[in-house]
């Protein structure tokens, strides 16, 4: 497959399509490096196919290149503004990157348009789980349990959240009736 891509970019450099097509091959060999520039050539080209974009963004995403991921994923939203999947990959790019209200808005936008998307109600949920906003993890993850109650990975994390919601209340009850002093060490 390698060699019918490089033959058409060979007879055509402005093609848009080989390069992306090269990439995934070089992903798949194991070649991050090739894959990458591959990656990043064709994002060049400035494609205006959303579900190119998106694919290169979280291709990007996957080798730890939050940049680039931003890049194309903004790109796919500036076509498509109700893009579920380029705002789903958006709300991991600002997980990655440690900025979770971002992460939390873009996900808001995905179950705007796709309030059964999974991924991003437990990913939501793991968000705000971390931030300690309890209330909106137990939300999330209601909602995602409703749809895939048999999920054990949605499960174990409704498991978590329950578990921080009662060590909160315990917590709250003992600096209630608890004397200040008594927590000093």
């Amino acid at each position: 497959a390698s060699e019918l891509f490089n033959d058409a970019l060979q007879k055509d450099n402005t093609l848009i399509g080989p390069r992306y097509r090269l990439a995934q091959c070089a992903f798949a060999e194991g070649h991050k490096s090739q894959g990458r520039d591959y990656l990043i050539s064709e994002a060049e080209l400035a494609p205006e196919d959303t579900d190119a974009l998106v694919s290169m963004g979280s291709m990007f995403l996957a080798i730890g290149d939050t940049d680039w991921a931003a890049n194309c994923l903004l790109r796919a939203v500036d076509i498509d503004c109700a893009n579920a999947d380029a705002y789903y990959y958006l709300g991991l790019v600002s997980v990655v990157k440690g900025e979770a209200e971002d992460a939390l808005e873009f996900f808001g936008h995905v179950l705007d348009s796709r309030p059964d998307h999974i991924p991003a109600l437990r990913d939501s949920a793991i968000v705000y789980l971390a931030m300690g906003r309890l209330a909106g993890a137990a939300e999330r993850i209601k909602k995602a349990m409703a749809l895939d109650a048999d999920d054990s990975q949605l499960k174990a994390l409704e498991r978590k959240i329950k578990l921080a919601q009662v060590i909160e209340r315990i917590t709250d009850f003992l600096a209630k009736y608890v004397p200040a002093h008594r927590w000093r060490g």
